[in-house]
């Protein structure tokens, strides 16, 4: 089973480290394999998550082993991973081991933990940037194996040279431990990330072995076991000296060699990729059966980092320096602290579980001071007077109250300004368009092209129409050879059929193709035309007809091509191919080569991160490219009609895409994305039942009908 599984971060921070001691490791190791949403559900996950934490505890040659915590399916929700990386902040050292695993689902830059939101993956994933924030403010080193599908992003491919190099060296015990100390006590923090695969591949589950394929190779190289590479029968083993000790480089390199061979049999074999903050090199493991620590077998039920066996409260959350029990009382009770938060019992109101002093010793995610338990608005800090919810416009009505939570509103009006808000003289309430400057003899709406018809009937408001087309032009005299108008589906162009060089260097190979001429969509489709087709609006930023609807998956695209082919009798509308989307962007035969679709100075031709004020905007509003296309690059992701595979450097003739994959492609970049993402060969894809608000769609149709 293909793991969508965001990358599996084992974050190796750096340990504290006092004369004559070893450095102190501690643990964070997070696996879901049962999610909220039973359709995500994966099936090995979890057991990655504690096998792993099972195997690194075992390191006892190396490091004092101070701390574990383990996260499980739906234990592992988006605020209890932030609040227990927030935990370990207050207790490692600058010298610490920090290791973070995360097995699960996962989109492009972000981890999905259990309660994740498919219709809203960027409030409800842990997003790449502020898990970078949480380990980097952690201050001490750390490593990170990503094991996922995509994880590559995160890195880049650098493979360096082992230090420690066969039985012919061997470091003893101390001599390791002191050249690992030696590391991890520099001023400048190392930190070590490697993925489980290239940005553009899928990471597997294996069946077999009951791991991913990725945490399997972990295992195997702490458990020193070879690997044979059946193309050439060449035998891979973890380069360890002869007492055992695996460097970083040496680890690396087996994950990497290793990886490759196990999933040889997939399409697309996992590329193990590196990113290292150093070339540094120093040992990390002690792998096979040289080193003294044992793998724990026990489970520990209370998740305290204390082993069932060894824990004399297995069933209750305690310390180690209490054998895993709780402190009980004896003497001064405003010295008890049952669950290590820094909040005396006598005055936790959450004495069991790990929480913060502002809460009065309870979680509080958001770390307003209201605990999650009463916190309407868990997510966001807020005030205790609006159930730890924010009153942005300060109007005195809650953000999740209020309809207008950015504009100072009163009651009467639910929180929103009342009278005009459009300001074009029509008071609200009678205002048929109460957010678009209008007409006072259209009720308030506007007719963008003056035919009369008013946008909010006109189902051709850009173009210049008849009350008998509905506002759209007479199809009959407005058809020819280069261009297309239907009253619903929009205006579409002719793309002259041609050979282009598909892909770039970052997006290859690069190879030749060809393609027969067809018509492509002017725009994006949108709001007002899925809504006409449809009945309903999806669309995240509604109240917006000429903007492009999203949050549509490709399944539901292929549902409103169904309805749009009967209703306009018998038309051939449908998705492009990816290959005719590029050819497209490119601008065709009259392509000049620009990085994005109309030019190379992304504000002008595009709605991207850094102009669009985070939000979707109407179709046109940009630059077109040489065909007369708008908005291909940004805006909205539109999707294609191929299955995903990787490419081939053949040439190829109206390319369709793999027979069958678990992935569709989408491309363009949106609203939410950088520069880069927009780029008009840059490739993305995702399963066909994802909706986001970042992602909608255009339509195309052949050449001949």
């Amino acid at each position: 089973m293909v793991k969508h599984k965001i990358t599996l971060f084992l974050l190796l921070g750096m340990f504290h480290l006092l004369p004559a001691q070893k450095p102190e490791l501690f643990l964070l190791s997070v696996g879901v394999a049962q999610y909220q949403n039973a359709g995500l559900n994966l099936s090995f996950c979890a057991d990655d998550a504690r096998d792993l934490a099972k195997a690194l505890q075992a390191q006892t040659d190396l490091y004092q082993v101070m701390e574990t915590k383990v996260l499980t399916n739906a234990q592992a929700t988006r605020a209890a991973v932030r609040m227990e990386l927030d935990g370990f902040k207050k207790k490692v050292t600058a010298n610490d081991l920090f290791v973070f695993v995360f097995s699960g689902h996962g989109i492009e830059d972000a981890l999905v933990p259990y309660d994740f939101d498919i219709n809203d993956p960027g409030a409800t994933s842990l997003l790449k940037g502020d898990l970078r924030s949480k380990l980097n403010a952690l201050g001490c080193n750390y490593i990170v194996l990503l094991d996922a599908c995509h994880s590559g992003t995160f890195t880049k491919q650098v493979i360096g040279k082992n230090i420690l190099n066969g039985d012919a060296f061997a470091l003893s015990v101390e001599q390791a431990a002191q050249q690992l100390a030696e590391a991890l006590s520099s001023t400048d923090k190392n930190s070590i990330v490697v993925s489980s695969s290239a940005s553009d591949q899928l990471s597997y589950e294996c069946p077999d072995c009951k791991h991913g394929y990725f945490a399997q190779v972990v295992l195997d190289c702490i458990a020193g076991k070879s690997i044979t590479d059946p193309n050439n029968g060449r035998t891979i083993r973890p380069q360890a000296d002869g007492n055992g000790f695996l460097s970083a480089l040496g680890f690396e390199n087996y994950l990497t060699e290793a990886v490759r061979i196990k999933t040889i049999a997939q399409a697309n074999p996992q590329k193990v990729r590196v990113l290292r903050s150093s070339g540094a090199d120093f040992p990390i493991l002690r792998v096979g059966n040289a080193g003294g620590g044992t793998i724990p077998v026990s489970s520990d039920r209370d998740g305290d980092g204390v082993p069932d066996k060894t824990d004399d409260c297995p069933d209750t959350y305690g310390l180690k320096t209490n054998k895993g029990c709780p402190i009980k009382a004896s003497g001064d009770q405003s010295k008890v602290d049952s669950d290590g938060d820094k909040v005396p019992d006598a005055s936790d109101a959450c004495p069991e579980t790990y929480g913060t002093q502002k809460a009065h010793g309870c979680p509080d995610a958001d770390n307003d001071g209201v605990p999650d338990q009463s916190d309407k608005c868990k997510y966001l800090a807020g005030e205790a007077q609006w159930e730890g919810c924010p009153d942005t416009d300060q109007d005195g009505i809650p953000n999740h109250q209020d309809n207008c939570p950015n504009d100072y509103g009163s009651f009467l009006d639910g929180g929103c300004p009342p009278s005009d808000r459009d300001k074009d003289g029509v008071p609200d309430k009678s205002d048929r368009c109460p957010a678009l400057a209008g007409l006072e003899n259209f009720q308030g709406c506007p007719d963008t092209d003056k035919d009369g018809i008013p946008d909010i009937e006109d189902k051709c408001p850009n173009e210049k129409g008849t009350a008998l087309r509905n506002g759209c032009p007479d199809l009959s005299q407005t058809k020819n050879s280069e261009t297309i108008i239907d009253p619903t589906a929009g205006t579409f162009i002719l793309v002259k059929g041609g050979s282009f060089q598909m892909g770039s260097k970052s997006e290859g190979p690069i190879h030749s193709v060809k393609l027969s001429d067809y018509y492509i969509g002017q725009t994006e489709v949108t709001q007002a035309q899925w809504q006409e087709v449809m009945g309903a609006n999806p669309a995240r930023f509604s109240g917006c007809n000429a903007c492009p609807v999203e949050q549509v998956s490709w399944d539901d695209v292929q549902m409103f091509i169904t309805k749009l082919n009967n209703r306009s009798g018998g038309s051939n509308y449908r998705l492009p191919t990816e290959a005719e989307w590029e050819y497209a962007a490119r601008g065709g035969k009259q392509s000049k080569g620009y990085s994005y679709a109309g030019g190379n100075d992304i504000t002008a031709v595009a709605w991207y991160s850094k102009n669009a004020d985070s939000k979707t905007h109407a179709v046109k509003g940009k630059i077109a490219n040489a065909l007369g296309l708008y908005d291909m690059s940004g805006n909205v992701w539109e999707w294609c009609s191929d299955w995903h595979s990787a490419y081939s450097a053949d040439a190829q003739t109206n390319p369709t895409g793999a027979a069958l994959s678990n992935h569709r492609i989408f491309r363009g970049g949106s609203w939410v994305n950088d520069a880069d993402n927009c780029d008009v060969a840059y490739r993305s894809f995702i399963y066909v039942s994802f909706r986001y608000y970042g992602l909608g769609f255009r339509l195309a149709r052949d050449a001949t009908f």
